[in-house]
């Protein structure tokens, strides 16, 4: 396949992963970003000195190839190995788990991906029109963005599926999947010594409590607590600060301790999680659309990556 002028749409780790290895193939990238930053579901916020990982906590390698491209961010500096202590919430231990966490945050890791493309954030994509031998994107205003050679599409398959109109076997996929939302709290709670650094099983409205404190590098006291999904779902509409004194009292219960909660803030993730159409990646030559995501295999941070690589391979290979 000779050079092309590529589009993608989302800058999560499926989207940063791709425009690493298309740009690496000598493509011109450009990656298209509602948000003010790259990460997607990795996206990281400052609270006070500190830097909380609102999106996915931390990268683990189920496979071989995973562990190994982790390993090489390891090697450079980027990811940092982490081996916290995990309990479940009646403080009973956890079997260990072998964790990679970013050295400075997880939307650090996509910006060191995206190194060889162009960035375009706070642009929201409408609509993806094929035009015979190329594509034209439009923003969520009509307002024209430019024309391609491809586009591939790198969101939660909700923000997918309007996009894949000019290939309805993958928007049928898209239509199928489910999601399930999350509120995730970050605060500061001056707290560092406990018994855990992971707690995790469910308990109550709780998921997933962290001490982002204890990761690697990073400044202690700062906490990050996950709602379960149903919890998060009867409140979807929540005030934020109503959600961060929830998690506040739940925490207090759990650490066993008055905390004393300085900056805090309350994400909603509407597509925390989903459901996978195993599909690996979609690739129509005709249309010249694609799209890559854990929603098109395993359904995490893993089956982003290896949908991403499915995806660049094929490109590679079409001619």
């Amino acid at each position: 396949m000779i050079n092309r002028r590529i589009a993608i749409v989302g800058a999560g780790l499926a989207g940063s992963v791709l425009a690493e290895r298309l740009a690496g193939q000598g493509h011109l990238v450009t990656v298209f970003e509602k948000s003010r930053g790259s990460g997607g579901r990795m996206a990281s916020a400052r609270i006070e000195a500190a830097v909380c990982d609102l999106g996915v906590p931390w990268l683990e390698a189920r496979g071989e190839d995973f562990h190994d491209w982790l390993l090489t961010l390891v090697f450079e500096g980027v990811l940092e190995p982490w081996n916290p202590c995990l309990r479940d919430f009646d403080g009973a231990p956890c079997e260990q788990r072998n964790l990679f966490v970013a050295r400075e945050s997880s939307s650090a890791l996509t910006r060191r991906l995206l190194h060889g493309a162009g960035l375009d954030t706070g642009v929201r994509v409408g609509r993806i029109d094929s035009i015979g031998d190329g594509v034209e994107l439009f923003d969520d205003s009509a307002q024209a963005l430019g024309r391609f050679d491809w586009a591939f599409v790198a969101t939660p398959a909700p923000q997918a599926e309007p996009l894949l109109a000019t290939v309805p076997a993958l928007r049928r996929a898209a239509q199928r999947i489910e999601t399930r939302p999350a509120w995730v709290v970050a605060a500061q709670c001056g707290v560092s010594d406990t018994a855990a650094d992971v707690y995790s099983g469910g308990h109550g409205c709780f998921e997933q409590v962290v001490n982002e404190g204890a990761k690697p590098g990073r400044q202690p006291g700062l906490w990050r607590v996950q709602m379960t999904a149903d919890w998060s779902r009867r409140h979807l509409d929540a005030e934020p600060g109503w959600v961060v004194e929830q998690a506040r009292n739940g925490l207090e219960t759990l650490l066993g301790t008055p905390l004393d909660v300085g900056e805090s803030r309350a994400h909603r993730w509407l597509y925390s999680r989903n459901t996978h159409a195993d599909l690996g990646c979609g690739l129509d030559p005709a249309a010249r659309v694609g799209a890559c995501g854990d929603w098109l295999q395993g359904g995490d941070a893993e089956g982003a990556w290896h949908s991403a690589m499915a995806l660049a391979d094929a490109v590679e290979n079409v001619s």
